[in-house]
């Protein structure tokens, strides 16, 4: 009767699980597709690399590593509506999306993601920050002080290094 138990269940478990998982996931997994930096980067050198490459001593086209400090938005604009529309004219909008991404080193339109003043935890009070120089300078007797902190720091490092030395020649 135990056994009969447990082949019962045995099928029934398994019978579930065949039921509940996905048609995808018992097929085999999918080839992984390259990023999306890799195919734009394999698309700007097959493409872009005979003008833009680094040392370009033509001086007609700006270097790769002159592009890449331009923002995505710029690079976009001069592929689509720029110098550059004619070269671009046999790529997709989304090849295009994807150089202006990977010569720009962000997604094309996050301008606003790393700007303070669309954080929500901005503090309303922070002042600019000034030049140090304009404000007051340190008084005379603080710079002594100062110096007689580091002569005591000095001293303390001499000590502990002399203390160190007599202890491993014992």
């Amino acid at each position: 009767m135990k056994r009969f138990c447990l082949a019962v269940l045995s099928v029934s478990c398994a019978a579930f699980f065949l039921a509940v998982l996905p048609v995808g996931a018992q097929q085999q997994p999918e080839e992984d597709k390259p990023p999306a930096g890799a195919i734009a980067q394999k698309i700007f050198i097959a493409n872009c690399m005979t003008c833009h490459e680094v040392g370009n001593s033509s001086g007609r086209a700006p270097s790769r590593e002159t592009l890449m400090k331009l923002t995505p938005e710029a690079v976009y604009a001069a592929l689509t509506t720029g110098p550059m529309t004619e070269q671009a004219k046999n790529l997709t909008d989304d090849e295009k999306r994807g150089i202006a991404a990977f010569l720009g080193g962000r997604p094309l339109g996050s301008t606003e993601a790393g700007d303070a003043k669309f954080m929500s935890n901005r503090c309303a009070s922070n002042p600019p920050i000034s030049n140090p120089s304009s404000g007051p300078a340190l008084s005379a007797t603080s710079i002594r002080w100062m110096q007689q902190a580091g002569a005591c720091i000095g001293r303390f490092k001499r000590r502990r290094e002399y203390a160190r030395r007599s202890s491993s020649d014992r």
